[in-house]
């Protein structure tokens, strides 16, 4: 398969993927709202999601549980065939089952049935809408697609893409309902780059002043780019005899100075940008991308100074991600 062939047929798959979520979307109904209410209802008494699938809905759930869990609900993955084998256990009366099924005839899952209904309310999310599975479940969502994104329409891709949407959609709207916010998320997830930006600030990746290339506004460009040579953080930052932040100069506004044949000797204050995107030491690191990618575009780095204009130093977008 040539390149442009293998391009084409990725977005060809990637569109019957996204005409499926569209189409289960205009498919929701009252079963949306009850299953919700009814997950709200056992949150607010104590107890607890199961999710369940085999296969490829074994991923499905697995991976919704983490999610829920990342909201501040008490969510597990059991697996059907571990129930039935004694993880029945960790199964509380009132908590609430969450099934997956492409067939919603899968022989593990139907067999707990008779071992959770009057027990556990039972939200089934599956594509077999007349199935075993639909027929004996409390709620349910239509996770039917019209066609598989494989070549032999068989491989669960659309469908298990769907049940996972449906599934994020119950998590998003329990965690808008509960008030969930970067604060709270910030203290379920401390690690990694989402921890970094939720629970870090601005001052723990702050280049400071003196690592920095800077100079008062009079240099000349070609002093202002041997300065940015000395001190490769991507930008000058002219100040003010007292320190405080005039403008800055970045690669981009340098080379583009050159491409279009500005004087060298020239004043740095002929090109510098005297209202630059800048930042706080105490905003989160999250605020600070947010302010670094507004308007559609990402700059590279960003003086942060105080109220009153002193010039503290430069962050990176490396720095923050």
């Amino acid at each position: 398969m040539s390149n442009d062939r293998s391009i084409e047929r990725a977005r060809e798959l990637l569109k019957i993927q996204a005409h499926a979520i569209e189409a289960a979307s205009k498919k929701l109904g009252a079963s949306f709202p009850a299953s919700l209410a009814c997950i709200r209802k056992a949150v607010a008494s104590g107890n607890k999601l199961v999710l369940m699938g085999v296969g490829k809905s074994h991923y499905v759930a697995h991976k919704l549980a983490a999610s829920f869990m990342s909201t501040g609900v008490t969510a597990i993955f059991v697996h059907p065939s571990e129930a039935l084998h004694g993880d029945l256990g960790s199964i509380r009366p009132g908590d609430i089952a969450i099934l997956f099924s492409k067939s919603g005839s899968t022989p593990e899952v139907l067999g707990l049935l008779p071992f959770l209904k009057g027990r556990n309310p039972v939200i089934a999310i599956t594509g077999g809408l007349e199935s075993p599975l639909a027929r004996q479940c409390d709620f349910l969502l239509d996770a039917s697609v019209e066609k598989e994104a494989c070549p032999i329409n068989m491989l669960p891709t659309a469908s298990t893409t769907v049940a996972l949407a449906l599934g994020d959609a119950l998590m998003a709207s329990l965690a808008e309902e509960q008030g969930f916010s970067k604060q709270v998320f910030a203290g379920y997830h401390p690690g990694g780059s989402i921890g970094k930006r939720l629970n870090f600030q601005v001052k723990s990746v702050l280049n400071l002043r003196d690592a920095c290339a800077h100079g008062p506004a009079s240099l000349s460009l070609r002093e202002v780019a041997q300065k940015m040579s000395d001190k490769p953080l991507g930008a000058f930052c002219a100040l003010s005899k007292e320190g405080r932040f005039e403008g800055l100069i970045t690669e981009g506004d340098l080379r583009r100075a050159v491409a279009r044949g500005e004087d060298m000797n020239s004043a740095a204050s002929k090109i510098f940008n005297a209202k630059p995107i800048t930042l706080q030491l105490d905003m989160l690191i999250d605020d600070a991308i947010a302010s670094m990618e507004q308007q559609g575009r990402r700059i590279n780095c960003a003086p942060v100074v105080t109220e009153s204009g002193e010039f503290l130093g430069l962050v990176h977008i490396h720095d923050l991600i």
